[in-house]
């Protein structure tokens, strides 16, 4: 089955996607997606703030742990979404469901 998902949920992981290649990493992690989420103009980095996350501290910290992660050399140049991912988007797809709203979006 597909999933759908929002506008600004295709350039959350479309961003996501581009960071997991050009770091040379074969799995995209939920790691890349919350850094894409950052790097987006507002809403998550205002909510975390609002939860008084040092949301400076928090990209330097996930920057640092993306950097760490193994690089893929040679191979297909395939990107697979982590078991961990592939959870999340399941358990969104069904919160969406439950709101009532056939797509996934980011918030």
């Amino acid at each position: 089955m597909k999933r759908e998902f929002s506008p600004q949920a295709e350039q959350v992981l479309q961003a996501a996607q581009a960071q997991a290649i050009r770091l040379e990493h074969a799995e995209l992690s939920p790691e890349h997606v919350l850094a894409s989420m950052l790097e987006a103009e507002g809403w998550i980095g205002d909510w975390l703030q609002a939860a008084r996350v040092g949301v400076p501290a928090l990209r330097k910290r996930l920057t640092g742990y993306l950097g760490r992660q193994p690089k893929v050399q040679g191979g297909s140049g395939e990107l697979h979404s982590s078991g961990l991912l592939q959870r999340l988007l399941v358990l969104s797809e069904d919160e969406a469901r439950q709101m009532g709203d056939p797509r996934i979006a980011p918030e």
